[in-house]
């Protein structure tokens, strides 16, 4: 069995810390497209995927295992120094986005286009860990799953805050096939992973 991350991938800090040893690649790896990543299951390239997964085929069985909320991250030098940004300055500022390609929806353009707003997108990177590198010394502002984040002890110059528009939460998911739910070794696997993901673990 594979079992990959499709979107709002962890780090070695993150939820599922320790769970890759049994799992294969596991969920530090890469961003998807949720479209494309639902696919990976019913290809049997993956099983169980792991991520986000809006509007899942009919033959993908999808399983929430914790609510996720947005964070921002910017380099305190370009802060206040205290709190965060006000909504207008959040949105003029540069954003790097983490995504396979720079016009990719995700959550938070979705919440921001319901209310007839847009934000300013600098660039668009696989993974946010290296996104975070980018933001040392300079204006960009990047927002991600709060449990990504972790400690920040490699990136002392940074500062997380609350974005100052309501973004809505939402379930990081696991998802598989329905031909797979009666292989006991896929389910046993599927039982274990959301006891990684409980908040405090890792």
């Amino acid at each position: 069995m594979r079992c990959w991350a499709a979107r709002r991938p962890y780090g070695p800090d993150g939820p599922f810390a320790g769970a890759g040893a049994a799992s294969g690649p596991g969920p530090g790896g890469r961003s998807g497209e949720p479209e494309a990543m639902a696919a990976q299951p019913a290809d049997g390239e993956v099983d169980p995927a792991l991520g986000v997964f809006p509007h899942p085929p009919e033959d993908i069985q999808v399983q929430d295992l914790f609510q996720e909320e947005f964070v921002s991250l910017a380099d305190k030098a370009v802060l206040p120094q205290r709190g965060g940004l006000s909504p207008a300055e959040w949105l003029e500022r540069p954003h790097i986005k983490p995504a396979m390609r720079p016009d990719a929806h995700d959550e938070t353009e979705t919440a921001l286009a319901a209310r007839g707003l847009r934000r300013r997108l600098a660039v668009a990177l696989h993974h946010w860990s290296a996104a975070v590198d980018l933001l040392a010394g300079t204006d960009p502002v990047l927002t991600v799953a709060g449990r990504a984040v972790g400690p920040l002890r490699r990136y002392r110059t940074m500062r997380r805050f609350t974005p100052p528009l309501d973004l809505p939460r939402f379930a990081y998911q696991q998802a598989w096939h329905t031909r797979r739910t009666d292989d006991p070794a896929h389910r046993r696997l599927c039982e274990a992973v959301p006891a990684c993901g409980r908040p405090g673990d890792g």
